[in-house]
């Protein structure tokens, strides 16, 4: 399996890419009514936060993703603060959303996981810098036009925050994938290839990834894992378990993420489960409005909804108590899904309270020596003033 490995490393190496490719099927077309622009004031910028700006800058320029521009249309750019304590540079198209429509459904993430079944092997590929390899159409390039301290920049390539980004990404790979339906899926960019046995599970990956590079797209060395996963049940601790390979020797191209999971188990192994062994009751339970009560904005989250993320379990022969314990699951997983986006929010505030202090802290300072100056100049003309009275 190693041996088999490698070789599909050395066959689709050009697909595996830590710098974005550029899709040539779509282009994706901001549509908005005649004669609407949109101009924004830009937001302050503390004097610290310019160094990140420009190192973006820079190596989005150089990546191709944006160019200079002369658009009537002005965004603002936000920093927004990462959880390791780095910032990823984005652009409020809030104004620009209000004023553009596009839609296409997205799919469900436990319909998606209902379409494992018992397959035995996985393997997730992550797309590099997804929304960056899909082009802009010509006209609506200048409606992404956003402005920084360094000059008024437009994107080139979709760029994250837009309204129908996630519905035009979504769109694409159930194009690319839907000859492969039997077998992959996709959630953005997360794609996932499942199968029974290993000769074919070979098969289906290079048959994705075939179609990748026909498209243009790119998968992110360093977040793509290829291996055998095996879903075992064992009947005397009630664990779910993911056996999975260790690729140790494999190329640094298959190492695994973070994201990875050995192990899921619906309960502590200690604990006694004869209760769920117990015959059901003569009573009807509904399920259909189990997940009722999940907000919206939980449901559409484009970076929390990660199908390689989620724990993969064995759907076709669960029992009712199994599938109410993993419906649970998904709930708590969208909730907190959505208590980190609002988490993320209330960073940002924060980071923008802070930057108004610290201008606050300047402007005093330059007020003050502003007053010592006047107060200075003041006294010098009441000197002069009194000595021509003497005169």
């Amino acid at each position: 399996q190693l041996t088999d490995v490698a070789k599909l490393q050395a066959e689709f190496a050009d697909v595996f890419s830590p710098l974005p490719g550029r899709m040539n099927l779509i282009q994706h077309h901001i549509e908005t009514e005649p004669g609407v622009v949109v101009l924004n004031r830009s937001y302050r910028l503390a004097e610290h936060k310019k160094k990140v700006v420009q190192t973006e800058l820079d190596a989005m320029l150089k990546m191709g993703v944006i160019e200079e521009s002369n658009s009537d249309w002005v965004s603002p750019k936000v920093l927004v603060p990462k959880t390791d304590g780095s910032v990823r540079f984005c652009v409020d198209y809030c104004k620009v959303n209000a004023v553009s429509k596009f839609g296409y459904p997205m799919p469900r993430v436990d319909e998606l996981l209902d379409r494992l079944g018992t397959a035995r092997f996985y393997s997730t590929l992550d797309l590099t810098k997804g929304y960056w390899q899909i082009p802009l159409s010509p006209v609506s390039k200048e409606k992404t036009a956003f402005t920084t301290p360094f000059g008024l920049h437009q994107f080139v390539t979709l760029p994250f925050g837009l309204f129908g980004a996630p519905a035009t990404f979504q769109r694409l790979m159930d194009r690319i994938l839907r000859p492969h339906a039997t077998y992959a899926a996709a959630y953005l960019d997360d794609i996932i290839i499942y199968s029974n046995d290993w000769q074919r599970h070979m098969e289906h990956l290079r048959a994705v990834l075939r179609s990748l590079r026909v498209a243009g797209l790119m998968a992110n060395p360093n977040k793509c894992v290829i291996g055998r996963v095996e879903v075992s049940s064992s009947s005397s601790s009630d664990v779910v378990e993911l056996n999975s390979q260790q690729l140790q020797e494999s190329p640094p191209v298959y190492s695994s993420s973070e994201n990875d999971c050995s192990s899921v188990t619906h309960d502590s192994p200690e604990r006694n489960h004869s209760w769920m062994k117990q015959e059901p009751k003569n009573e009807i339970i509904e399920w259909e409005n189990i997940n009722s009560d999940v907000p919206a904005e939980a449901e559409q989250d484009s970076t929390s909804n990660t199908i390689s993320s989620t724990s993969f379990t064995e759907h076709q022969s669960m029992t009712p108590m199994e599938v109410l314990l993993t419906n649970e699951m998904l709930t708590i997983t969208k909730l907190k899904c959505l208590l980190e986006n609002k988490q993320e929010k209330i960073d940002t505030l924060e980071q923008q309270v802070q930057d108004l202090q610290e201008d606050r802290k300047f402007l005093r300072t330059q007020i003050e020596k502003l007053t010592n100056v006047l107060s200075a100049r003041f006294c010098e003309g009441v000197e002069k003033s009194q000595e021509k009275l003497n005169d």
